[in-house]
Parts: C-alpha cells; sequence; structure tokens
C-alpha cells in the first residue's frame, strides 16, 4: 500500500563528524552524518513535505544511528548544521501539488475556452440579450398617463384609443409609451385586462395605434412598431414586415429590428 499513497525520503545533506567517536566502536572521524527530508506521495509523486530527520553511520562498524542514540557531541553538530543550512526541501517534493494546479489550471481554461468558443459561435444570443436590455427599458416607462410635452404621440394615442374603445375594459387605465427613432416609431401598449379581449378585438388595438399615427403628419410615414403588452408578457406585435399570431414564442423579438442601428453600434465600439 506504501507504493500507492504513503510517505518517503530523500537525502538533503551529508557531511562527516570530525572528532566525534562512535558510540558503539569509539573510533575516532568514523561517523557521517544524513539528514533526510520526509515526504508524502501518491504513486510515487510527491505531493507535499512532512518534516526533516537525520542518521548517522559509523564507516568501521557499519552501526546506524537514530535520533534517540545520538551523543550529546552529534548533537550539538547536527543543530549547528540545521542552523547554518535551515531546513531545506528540494522543489520536487512539491511535485504532486504543482501537477494538481496544473490540471485544475488546464481543466478551468478549457471549461472557458469552450465556453467562449460557444459564446461566440452563439454571437446572436448576445445580440438578443442587449436588444432585450432595449426593450426592457422601454416597457418600464410605460404609463396610463402619457406626458404632453416629453411624449405627446402616446398622449394623442392615448386619447384616440379613448375615444374608440368602448366595451368593458378600463381603456382610461391602459399604459402608452412611443420612442422615435430615425424614421422609425416604437408604439407600446399595456392592457391589464388583455386576457378578457378576442384575438380579433386584439387586432383592433394595433389598427387604431395605426390609424392614430397616419392621422399625423409627422407619424404616418414612419415605420412602425408595435407592441401590445398584458400584465406579464408581450401579447401582439406588428412592424413593417411582419404580425404577430399567437403560435410565435417570444414576439417581442421582432421588435427588436427598431434597436439596429442602436444596438450595431454597440457591438462595433466593443469591436475596436
Amino acid at each position: 500500500m506504501n507504493y500507492i499513497i504513503g510517505t518517503n525520503s530523500t537525502k538533503t545533506d551529508v557531511f562527516p563528524m570530525q572528532n566525534v567517536p562512535c558510540p558503539a566502536c569509539d573510533s575516532q572521524s568514523s561517523l557521517t552524518a544524513v539528514r533526510h527530508a520526509r515526504y508524502f506521495h501518491i504513486l510515487s509523486i510527491p505531493f507535499f513535505p512532512l518534516g526533516h530527520f537525520a542518521t548517522v553511520i559509523c564507516s568501521k562498524c557499519q552501526k546506524t544511528f537514530t535520533d534517540n542514540q545520538f551523543t550529546g557531541p552529534m548533537h550539538m553538530i547536527l543543530t549547528e548544521r540545521e542552523i547554518i543550512f535551515k531546513n531545506r526541501w528540494p522543489a520536487w517534493h512539491f511535485l504532486g501539488v504543482f501537477v494538481v494546479g496544473a490540471f485544475f489550471f488546464f481543466v478551468t481554461c478549457t471549461i472557458n475556452f469552450i465556453e467562449n468558443v460557444k459564446k461566440g459561435g452563439n454571437a446572436k444570443v448576445k445580440e438578443n440579450d442587449l436588444y432585450a436590455t432595449r426593450y426592457e427599458r422601454d416597457v418600464k416607462q410605460l404609463t396610463n398617463r402619457p406626458d404632453k410635452e416629453a411624449d405627446s404621440i402616446a398622449c394623442r394615442i392615448k386619447q384616440y384609443v379613448d375615444a374608440n374603445v368602448t366595451d368593458e375594459l378600463d381603456r382610461f387605465n391602459f399604459k402608452y409609451f412611443t420612442r422615435v427613432k430615425d424614421g422609425r416609431i416604437l408604439v407600446l401598449m399595456k392592457v391589464d385586462d388583455l386576457d378578457k379581449v378576442s384575438d380579433e378585438g386584439r387586432k383592433e388595438f394595433i389598427s387604431l395605434i395605426e390609424d392614430a399615427l397616419y392621422e399625423s403628419d409627422y407619424t404616418a410615414d414612419k415605420g412602425a412598431y408595435i407592441g401590445i403588452l398584458d400584465d406579464f408578457d408581450t401579447e401582439l406585435v406588428s412592424t413593417p414586415t411582419y404580425e404577430f399570431t399567437r403560435a410565435k414564442p417570444d414576439p417581442e423579438t421582432e421588435l427588436y429590428e427598431f434597436y439596429r442601428d442602436e444596438i450595431d453600434t454597440i457591438i462595433k465600439d466593443t469591436i475596436q
């Protein structure tokens, strides 16, 4: 088992003990001290050091002495030697730690590389995240009391809808927001009790907004991106190239084209 996992040692210092008699055969200057560094290993790969110990060998009688057999002069010389050379460990005693660290570093780099490849290959998802951020920003600005100075178009659309919706819906609590950019206009409208309205009735909201836009010279020729929301989701969408049906998931993505120039600029600046 010690071959698989256990401890081992290596020599770190060998020096003669001059003028020190052997405790066994009393011969002079026949002792050689050997200092060892012990380490923990797995499959013979050193992982970390465990400490030091020393042995003394007599060249005459071939006897080996360990710590509890050292004489006073032997202890003194070994202590002086430790002070001079310190308790040093060979760097390779930490080999296992370096191997494990390098392995985890490699795994981490590999995972990051794979993730970057995925992100690079899925750039459209990153773009959609940017689009969604812009869209959510505008959704948060929906209000049932659009300011005539800050959002005159929303104020006009609200007046038009209020005048033409006469059923049980609480039309005075509908919320609106508009944004104009170049030749496009974004119109968001929120109807909290939209679930009470049939599919055909929902499309009437689109028609009312389009009529309100066409009645103004300022908005009549602009590409309209219209989104009708309920309490939780975008339920109905109309753009210059698309009209939403209930079968499509995430219909708000069709409105993202409104933000195209803005997102392209952000991506271009990021690359540079």
